[in-house]
């Protein structure tokens, strides 16, 4: 039913400016639209204990299939008699190759009527359906692994490219994705890109921050770390771990990010984080 009104979604929406544009503003259309990624798969690739859809199905040693989630934790049997027949359960579950390699089937086809929505809304500008399905894809990709479908994560990150605005989380993830599949020099530029967009939008939120404690002074205000600019700002921060072990920085950046750390958690009263940032700054500084 999902494949179908995608299809037929799809053929209306190639016919011609005009009438791309009416179906689009159209909220039966788009719901139609948006409504074929909600489909669940058959009942077989189905958990019938949590009634999700299987990730990594396993057969419990009285025949009945499951989820691997829920019939181990830690490794050890979560029940002591199976939920189906009653009988006592055996150690071992047993995993189903094929019942999984269709499982991933589903999940890959799912993720392509994503991938194909995706650049439906985002060619229509209409970015908050863009961005519900980026992280329903998003979420395909995790149970996916997206390490193992790279091309597909790389069509999915040039989307989310085009997006006009974008979180400090999906940014970092889309940046690693891109450079999983990147030549090495193209890898290089994607990290520096990836530094000073991370700097530059984290001195931007701090700026705003610094305004709103000017405008603030004398009067009773929040914490600055509950301020929706300062945690957007260490968002983009958080950045600076995962830049530094892929050695994704110049040491100007190096020095640029060290005084960003440091100023945020100043300005939020952050003590020990702030002696932390201080002290490297200034290593920075005096190797320089």
């Amino acid at each position: 039913a999902g494949e179908g009104r995608l299809r037929v979604g799809s053929e209306v929406l190639k016919r011609s400016p005009s009438t791309k544009e009416l179906a689009l503003a159209n909220p039966q259309f788009v719901q139609s639209l948006l409504d074929s990624l909600a489909e669940e798969p058959e009942e077989m690739l189905m958990d019938t204990i949590q009634m999700i859809p299987l990730k990594d199905p396993v057969v419990l040693s009285t025949g009945f299939v499951v989820d691997r989630s829920t019939a181990l934790k830690n490794g050890r049997l979560r029940l002591e008699s199976c939920p189906f027949s009653r009988k006592r359960l055996e150690l071992e579950v047993y995993p189903l190759h094929m019942l999984r390699k269709m499982v991933v089937e589903w999940r890959l086809k799912q993720l392509g009527r994503c991938l194909q929505l995706a650049e439906i809304f985002v060619e229509a500008g209409q970015w908050p359906h863009a961005e519900s399905i980026f992280q329903k894809a998003e979420d395909f990709l995790d149970d996916l692994n997206d390490g193992t479908y790279l091309h597909v994560a790389q069509q999915l990150a040039n989307l989310e490219r085009r997006a006009p605005q974008m979180s400090a989380t999906r940014a970092a993830q889309n940046y690693k994705r891109l450079c999983a599949v990147a030549t090495p020099v193209e890898r290089q530029r994607l990290l520096r890109e990836a530094a000073e967009e991370g700097l530059r939008e984290a001195t931007a939120l701090l700026n705003t921050v610094d305004q709103d404690v000017v405008s603030a002074a004398g009067g009773h205000s929040p914490p600055i770390a509950e301020s929706p600019a300062w945690k957007q700002a260490r968002e983009w921060l958080a950045m600076h771990a995962w830049l530094t072990v892929e050695n994704g920085m110049r040491e100007d950046l190096r020095v640029a990010w060290g005084e960003q750390l440091l100023r945020a958690a100043k300005v939020a009263g952050l003590e020990l984080e702030a002696r932390r940032w201080g002290r490297y700054t200034y290593r920075l500084l005096a190797t320089a």
